[in-house]
């Protein structure tokens, strides 16, 4: 069986990233080491205008908060899972959101699987694979990471641990073997 999982590194640069807003946030709304404290009087009375700087202080700590926690928590949802796994009865893709339980494409609906290079705004080109399918094979209108053209899923392949053509290859090499085994009496 061959499995597919995304980049290593992806996880821990969410990791560091989220621990970076939880510690900024800890500063702008308690500790102001790096940021400025609220404008006070000799007395050390809160002025009005310290009590407008408090207010937005609390809303950008908490929104710095929120989401360097949903970063720390997003770097452990679905670590090391992988996102392709050829089998000799099929494929399962994760084609949910990250955590949700892979989607299992027997290989009777599948057509076909190939590599293929996409136009891409930002970085020029990316690798995609395309799995094309001869029925409905069940799976979700909108998947996560993939999209439909067609009868065909383009499933974007960007920092994945093995090389499309690899996974494109492995894939028709099991259909194959898959119809040769329905062919027999």
């Amino acid at each position: 069986m061959m499995r597919v999982y995304r980049h290593r590194l992806r996880p821990w640069f969410l990791l560091a990233a989220g621990v970076l807003l939880i510690v900024a946030a800890l500063d702008i709304l308690w500790l102001n080491l790096l940021s400025q404290p609220p404008k006070t009087t000799e007395d050390g009375v809160v002025t009005t205008r310290g009590r407008n700087e408090q207010r937005v202080d609390y809303i950008w700590g908490s929104v710095f908060l929120v989401v360097g926690a949903g970063l720390v928590a997003g770097s452990f949802a679905g670590h090391r899972a992988p996102v392709v796994a050829i089998g000799s009865d099929g494929m399962a893709l994760a084609l949910g959101s990250p955590g949700k339980a892979p989607h299992f494409v027997s290989w009777r609906y599948v057509a076909g699987v190939e590599r293929r290079s996409l136009k891409d705004e930002d970085t020029g080109r990316r690798d995609a694979l395309v799995i094309r399918f001869s029925d409905d094979p069940g799976l979700p209108e909108r998947p996560w990471r993939a999209e439909w053209s067609g009868a065909a899923l383009i499933v974007d392949a960007t920092g994945w641990s093995a090389p499309v053509d690899q996974v494109a290859a492995a894939a028709n090499t099991r259909l194959e073997r898959y119809a040769l085994d329905e062919d027999l009496p």
